[in-house]
Formats: C-alpha cells, sequence, structure tokens
C-alpha cells in the first residue's frame, strides 16, 4: 500500500477538444481473494466542478478469467453524483491475476482418456458378474468359470 508512481490516465472531451485528467497515482488498498484482486487508487487530479472539487480516485477489480491473456479494462461507472463519494469503477478480466493451476491445462482429462476409463471400466465389471454367475450360478471351477 501508499505505491506511487503508476497512474490511470482519461483520455478524451466534448466538442473535439483533447482532455487528459490524472485519475490515480497511488494505491491506497489493495485486498483480493484467490480469483480477484481489487486496486483502490488515489491522489488524482482535482474534479474542477463537481464532487466539491476533490482529488479523483478509482477502483479497478482484477478477475481472473484464464483465456483472455492481458485483456483489457472496462470502465463501468464515474460515480460523480454524491459529492462526497466520486471514483471511477472498472473491471479488468485478465491472466495476470489467476493463480498458477488455473493457467497450466485446467486439470481435465481429454476425451480420449474418458473413453479408455469407461472401457477398462466396463471390462472390470463384465469378468467381475461374469465369473460370478458361472462359479455361484453354473457351478463352474478353475478357468472353466472366466466368461468367454
Amino acid at each position: 500500500d501508499g505505491t506511487k508512481g503508476d497512474a490511470i490516465v482519461q483520455t478524451g472531451g466534448d466538442n473535439g477538444t483533447k482532455e487528459i485528467h490524472v485519475i490515480g497515482t497511488e494505491i491506497q488498498h489493495r485486498y483480493g481473494g484467490e480469483m480477484w484482486v481489487n486496486l483502490v487508487l488515489v491522489s488524482g487530479e482535482k474534479y474542477n466542478n463537481h464532487c466539491d472539487k476533490q482529488a479523483r480516485k478509482a477502483q479497478i477489480l482484477f478477475i481472473c478469467d484464464p483465456d483472455v491473456g492481458m485483456g483489457v479494462p472496462q470502465l463501468l461507472d464515474e460515480a460523480n453524483d454524491d459529492a462526497s463519494y466520486c471514483f471511477y469503477m472498472f473491471e479488468w478480466s485478465t491472466s495476470l491475476v489467476c493463480p498458477e493451476n488455473a493457467t497450466k491445462g485446467r486439470g481435465g482429462m481429454s476425451a480420449g482418456t474418458l473413453l479408455l476409463l469407461q472401457l477398462v471400466v466396463i471390462v472390470l465389471v463384465y469378468l467381475v458378474l461374469g465369473l460370478g454367475y458361472k462359479r455361484f450360478v453354473v457351478g463352474a471351477r478353475g478357468t472353466e468359470q472366466i466368461p468367454t
């Protein structure tokens, strides 16, 4: 916490003007879970006419998605209607916050492995039931009890 230097920058403007506003330059809070991280950035440029001219701030919610690579941030909302709490809210689906096991092969079985496993189970069930039938119902002994 308290890391300075990195920034979120807003670009664009109305009527063809190019405006640049620094939204946040300091990480105030960092917390998360196994599949997500939330950063709160503060110390941005002050608003000109609203939010009691407070400094801009932002929250970025990074969500694990192993399939998107770095991903692209999406602006969800610029909450600037309440003068006491103004902020930008971003969501960023990315593989960069995924745990190592989420990005490596996912640990599932291939279709061929599943098919082979089913075949082995079917053969074992056939042998066990066939052996039991021939031994206890037919009365076979020795190699005669192996089902054909």
